[in-house]
């Protein structure tokens, strides 16, 4: 691997204060990147994303991302068996095809009690 002398002796050419004072005054709102993006591009300042985004990656101007808000924790409650027949009931529709393509529903009505069909 070679390492050209001129590689040490490189300086920048390109200032970029105009552009940091620029995005510091429009991160006064504590707005991310593209909402300063937008704010700079209102005032026709001319810079493109690219080049605005390099030079907050530079800044270390980093906003944090907010963290998703978790639900908290669902009580699981044992469902309750009646005790007599006619307390709960469950209706679902059931549908079949038969062999030669035709097709049916039936309603039916549990009890549950017993697991037995009501109708």
């Amino acid at each position: 691997m070679v390492i050209y002398r001129s590689y040490f002796y490189y300086t920048e050419k390109r200032d970029d204060s105009e552009m940091e004072e620029a995005i510091l005054g429009a991160a006064l709102f504590d707005d991310g990147f593209w909402k300063i993006y937008q704010r700079l591009k209102r005032e026709d300042k001319g810079w493109n994303h690219k080049k605005v985004y390099r030079v907050c990656k530079a800044m270390h101007f980093n906003k944090r991302r907010k963290l998703k808000k978790h639900l908290p924790a669902r009580v699981k409650n044992p469902l309750v068996t009646p005790v007599e027949l006619n307390i709960t009931w469950s209706i679902d529709f059931v549908s079949d095809k038969v062999e030669c393509g035709r097709q049916f529903r039936v309603l039916n009505i549990l009890d549950y009690f017993n697991r037995c069909a009501v109708a």
